[in-house]
């Protein structure tokens, strides 16, 4: 009988890249991995997953062969060049500097740097393994003044207290081109939180009655 024993670790990685996934074909085939390191048969993680027994154990063994990178990409060949320790230590801390927009810019830097051709989902499953993901920024309003937020609710509280009991309040927000950065890429998943002043021009209208 084939062992199919992993360590918490590896299991714990699995778990967490499997999060991070929105491709479903990839999901089953780390889902797969890890029904299998629990103790489930080849049989049922097949029956579950709607695929075969044989397809099962490919499946783990692509893993064991190459790790996520072997198990998620279609074209994987089993004999694919990878970064040794010190280029991975090297790419790290290029990435810890620069920001990258996605997976392809990071293929075209280690291919420029070392000659070394990474696929999409290769490339992905190494950059998770380091801490690395593709991330949105979180905006912040670009010209925010506390006395002019404090003025105008103070203005609201009066506008509320003097209007009639049946007459509405309408506040009307600006809907058209909006100055914002489009910053995005490549950043530390949950040590880095990158934020981004917008530049937001908003008038409020307040009509009464």
């Amino acid at each position: 009988m084939k062992d199919y024993t992993l360590s918490k670790e590896k299991i714990a990685e699995l778990e967490k890249f499997h999060r991070s996934l929105r491709d479903k074909r990839q999901a089953d085939r780390v889902k797969t991995v890890i029904a299998l390191s629990k103790g489930w048969s080849a049989a049922q993680v097949a029956e579950i997953l709607l695929f075969d027994e044989k397809t099962s154990r490919h499946y783990f063994e692509r893993y064991q062969k190459g790790g996520l990178q072997a198990l998620l990409d279609d074209n994987y060949s089993g004999a694919e060049l990878k970064l040794n320790e010190r280029q991975m230590s090297e790419l790290e801390s290029y990435l810890e500097e620069h920001i990258l927009p996605d997976a392809k810019s990071v293929i075209t830097y280690i291919h420029k740097q070392y000659r070394i051709r990474y696929s999409v989902t290769g490339v992905t499953a190494r950059l998770h393994r380091l801490g690395f993901s593709y991330k949105k920024p979180t905006h912040v309003p670009g010209k925010q003044d506390p006395a002019q937020q404090q003025a105008f609710l103070k203005e609201y509280e009066q506008l509320k207290a003097k209007k009639g009991k049946n007459d509405p309040i309408y506040f009307a927000d600006a809907t058209h081109l909006q100055h914002s950065s489009r910053m995005h890429g490549i950043v530390r998943i949950f040590l880095f939180l990158f934020r981004v002043r917008s530049v937001i021009y908003r008038w409020h209208l307040r009509f009464s009655g």
